[in-house]
């Protein structure tokens, strides 16, 4: 795994372009989340919004996992192949709002009693609960975006990835983790740069959206070694 991490690290520093299509989609990410925060854009608008956007985020993370795949830094070939799996990529964002909304619940559950009866106790244990939701529905479909581009259907790409985690369980809890680590320091970083206004927001983002791009290198890489 050491070796993947490594290979992966040399892959992205070697070929810049891998990071133009993560970083795009997170400029547009920015650029929504501004305009709900200042009110510009109304919430009826914003929530229309949610599917194109997650089209783009799904779109931006198929190119990289398709040169992940292929070990060159081609944009139109990436573009061509991650447009190829479209259908694929609008049930996988359908799917992913509808379980991110059932992670939440927990969460939202133990807010709610909290500003309403001040109960810190079950607002720790919601937000508990919905983390570790998060991260077992993060192991299971860990290998997702590149089983989506090899796979005719979204059933057949969750089953391989699902199959490609139960054959690799350890591997793949230690790279969960290690990216959420990695996105808390880029989260941290974009609390860091927020006194800098709306630049520091921006390369805040830009900040992770070079570490998801990190990411789901690594992703294909160590499913492609046990497919090996």
């Amino acid at each position: 795994m050491r070796q993947v991490l490594r290979e992966s690290a040399l892959f992205v520093s070697r070929r810049p372009k891998v990071f133009g299509p993560k970083a795009a989609s997170s400029v547009l990410g920015s650029v929504f989340l501004v305009g709900v925060a200042s009110g510009e854009l109304a919430p009826q608008i914003g929530a229309l919004l949610l599917v194109p956007l997650g089209l783009v985020g799904m779109f931006s993370t198929l190119m990289v996992a398709s040169m992940a795949r292929s070990g060159t830094d081609s944009l139109s070939t990436a573009a061509r192949e991650a447009a190829g799996s479209w259908r694929n990529a609008i049930k996988a964002v359908v799917l992913i709002l509808l379980v991110s909304l059932l992670l939440s619940v927990p969460a939202s559950a133990g807010v709610a009693l909290y500003l309403i009866e001040g109960n810190v106790l079950m607002a720790g244990i919601g937000v508990a609960v919905s983390v570790l939701l998060a991260a077992v529905f993060s192991a299971v479909s860990y290998f997702l975006p590149l089983t989506l581009l090899e796979e005719n259907s979204l059933r057949q790409g969750v089953r391989s990835s699902y199959s490609g985690f139960s054959s690799r369980r350890r591997e793949v809890w230690v790279l969960v983790f290690f990216s959420f680590a990695l996105f808390g320091l880029a989260f941290a970083a974009e609390g860091a740069l927020e006194s800098l206004g709306f630049a520091g927001f921006v390369l805040g983002r830009l900040a992770s959206s070079a570490v998801s791009t990190y990411v789901f290198v690594v992703s294909p890489k160590i499913y492609l070694e046990e497919v090996d």
